[in-house]
């Protein structure tokens, strides 16, 4: 399952909480246990990171990771503080923002294109505002009431933008 890191919370020496937005069930928690392996190594991950999550099959409340691989390596970001700073204030905003495990094509598009963006725009001048307008729409908070948003279809609605 393919999502993007919002934020990785450490609660033991062994355990880690993982918190990514996915394609298939929206935003979700995962646990990784043994985090320090070579499959599992979260040191590399950052927020708005692009991954591969391979999920353990389970009947925890929390699915276990098996493996995180990294989709899209940053070139930039890792290098420059600007654009770390920018991707954890986006991460922050949408953990904060995005509760509901719930699938949503257009924003996870939306999520991914912004993910890649940071590290490849030139000029971040207005980035983040741009983000947060952005992010309001495809929310339901902009321009256009809720109902005419539902009824489009993801690339129409990504036109918006």
């Amino acid at each position: 399952m393919q999502g993007i890191v919002l934020h990785i919370v450490h609660k033991t020496d062994k355990t880690t909480l993982l918190y990514a937005y996915t394609r298939e069930r929206g935003r979700q928690v995962f646990a990784v246990y043994g985090a320090g392996g070579r499959k599992k190594r979260l040191a590399d991950l950052a927020p708005m990171s692009i991954v591969e999550l391979t999920v353990q099959p389970s009947a925890r409340d929390i699915p276990v990771l098996q493996e995180v691989r990294l989709i899209y390596v940053p070139t930039r970001i890792p290098f420059e503080v600007r654009r770390q700073v920018i991707a954890m204030y986006i991460a922050e905003v949408l953990s904060k923002t995005l509760k509901y495990e719930m699938t949503d094509e257009p924003l996870y598009h939306f999520l991914l294109s912004v993910a890649q963006d940071i590290d490849q725009t030139d000029d971040l001048t207005s980035f983040a505002g741009e983000f947060m307008t952005n992010l309001s729409i495809l929310l339901g908070y902009g321009g256009q009431p809720i109902e005419e948003l539902k009824e489009l279809r993801s690339n129409e609605l990504l036109s918006l933008l």
